[in-house]
Formats: C-alpha cells, structure tokens, sequence
C-alpha cells in the first residue's frame, strides 16, 4: 500500500496537495483510510462484512454511551 516516497494510494490517485486541501493533514500509510483501501482491493470479501470503523478510542466511547461518533482531529487524521 505504501510507496517508496511514503505516500498512500490516497496521495497517489488523488494528489498529495489536493488531499492536504481537503484535511488540512498528509495522508500516512499507517492511518485507517489506507488500510481499509488496501483490504478493500486485495480482501473484498472481508471489506464487504465491514459495517462499522471505529478506532480503539471511539469503540470505548461507543462502550460507555451507545454513540459511534470520532474527534474532528482523528477524522482528519484517517483521512474519512
């Protein structure tokens, strides 16, 4: 998913300064976006049983209240 440069897919299809555009953040191949893109073309059959992403922080938010939301920061982080 990554290539030489350190740039994700995301970076590559769609442009590195278009996507700090829109996020205000580079895109690291360690961020969900990526991964999820990564199982998306090379696992299909799992993508497909994704119904929810929650990141550690967000699913022990979602424990305590029944709410799946994320922070504004780490939305930006993941690239949503």
């Amino acid at each position: 998913m990554c290539l030489q440069e350190g740039e994700t897919k995301n970076e590559e299809n769609i442009g590195r300064e278009k996507l700090n555009g829109y996020t205000a953040n580079i895109a690291f191949a360690g961020f969900a976006t990526p991964k999820l893109l990564w199982m998306q073309e090379n696992e299909p059959k799992n993508f497909k049983r994704i119904r929810k992403f929650m990141l550690p922080q967000d699913y022990i938010n979602y424990r305590f209240t029944g709410v799946h939301c994320t922070d504004y920061t780490d939305a930006s982080c993941n690239k949503w």
